[in-house]
């Protein structure tokens, strides 16, 4: 999700500057380093509260992946391509539109999660209580299996 993010981020900037989408993957690598070294390494940005289903914890985990990785993809790609500090206004869009995407996914899938959670416990818990009519065959189907493990 986050390398999509990223990936979505460098189509847009590349195109909103007449460029070809081919090299998107290129564009977006140094923001991939980036936030990979960010997530293994300082915010447990592939851990449980990435992937679960609680949206504060979700927001939380790609805030701080993004505050380390978008800034570290920002002077990697300075230091490889132009060798020099990008413009305050680069930085700006960038830090902006990668904030926006990247707190998006995690939320949205954050809230689906829990969505589906909360479908699957209605669906047990009305399992649970539903009135069930059985017929003999069931009863001795019972009590086969309960001393057939004896």
């Amino acid at each position: 999700g986050d390398y999509a993010a990223l990936l979505v981020f460098a189509l847009i900037g590349r195109m909103s500057h007449g460029e070809s989408a081919a090299g998107a993957l290129l564009t977006a690598l140094p923001f991939f380093i980036g936030v990979a070294g960010a997530g293994a390494l300082a915010t447990q940005g592939f851990g449980d509260k990435a992937r679960g289903d609680d949206p504060i914890a979700a927001l939380g985990v790609a805030a701080k992946t993004w505050a380390i990785g978008v800034p570290v993809g920002l002077v990697l790609r300075s230091l490889a391509i132009t060798h020099r500090a990008p413009p305050v206004s680069f930085c700006a869009v960038t830090l902006a539109t990668t904030f926006v995407l990247f707190v998006g996914w995690r939320v949205g899938r954050a809230v689906w999660v829990a969505e589906k959670a909360d479908e699957r416990r209605r669906r047990l818990a009305k399992r649970a209580t539903s009135d069930r009519k059985g017929d003999v065959g069931d009863l001795f189907k019972m009590i086969r299996g309960l001393t057939s493990r004896w």
